[in-house]
């Protein structure tokens, strides 16, 4: 398999491992809390526009108040996600010399530029442009500075901005012939495949040359004559005499 499409398997694979146990968490901080109440009144704003029975600018409104609201009930969330993609991504990868599970698992792993060990630094540059820190961070301060309105123009900036960089880096790192993304030419690093080629074998050409088979001649040897009848009796008159 190419190594941009094990990238793309083991940030799936990474990002899966995240969001698992991001929820796991948060369940247990969140335990006991009902939040169930204001997604319920989303869903019948929603059926309550379409049946007409409100216009549009106050479906509107209501929207942005509901994901401004929504926002903020989820901080905890943000937090912890935050918090886990910055230890597994920017502390663990390093300490797992380039590797996280989902590069484990698909024998690859993040090294320097010119093959060195992975340094905590270029790693820190590399995690905040490829899993959105900034932006996540942005949007967690941002909700608490502003109001419902302006939160929605300044999140979908946000999240404009987000979608635009993940499709850059997406691109380079598909049609790149060394296959390295934004993120990796701003933190002077490169993926590697850590599956070792066999080295090949050298053919001596002297050793491999078949010689034809020699065909051993048999000596000639000249054929005996055979004595017949008459010589006999022509040797006794010739002995009698």
């Amino acid at each position: 398999m190419d190594v941009s499409l094990k990238r793309i398997g083991a940030y799936l694979l990474d990002s899966l491992f995240i969001s698992l146990l991001a929820s796991l968490l948060v369940a247990c901080f969140t335990f006991g809390k009902n939040n169930n109440t204001d997604y319920e009144k989303y869903i019948n704003l929603i059926s309550e526009y379409q049946d007409g029975k409100i216009e549009d600018d106050v479906y509107k409104q209501e929207v942005i108040n509901y994901n401004y609201k929504s926002t903020k009930d989820s901080t905890i969330a943000s937090a912890i996600t935050i918090v886990l993609i910055i230890s597994y991504f920017g502390l663990y990868q390093v300490y797992a010399n380039g590797q996280t599970i989902g590069k484990r698992i698909l024998k690859i792993k993040v090294v320097g530029k010119d093959g060195e060990k992975l340094k905590y630094g270029a790693n820190f540059i590399r995690m905040i442009i490829l899993n959105n820190v900034i932006f996540r961070i942005l949007l967690a301060v941002g909700v608490y500075l502003m109001n419902a309105q302006h939160f929605y123009t300044y999140s979908s900036v946000i999240s404009y901005l987000e979608g635009l960089i993940e499709t850059i880096i997406l691109v380079m790192v598909i049609l790149r012939q060394d296959g390295r993304g934004l993120h990796d030419i701003l933190a002077k690093t490169k993926v590697v495949s850590t599956v070792v080629d066999a080295p090949e074998e050298k053919v001596d050409v002297k050793k491999e040359v078949i010689e034809a088979p020699v065909k051993e001649e048999k000596p000639k040897t000249t054929p005996k004559k055979k004595t017949t009848s008459k010589t006999k009796n022509s040797k006794e008159k010739n002995t009698k005499k």
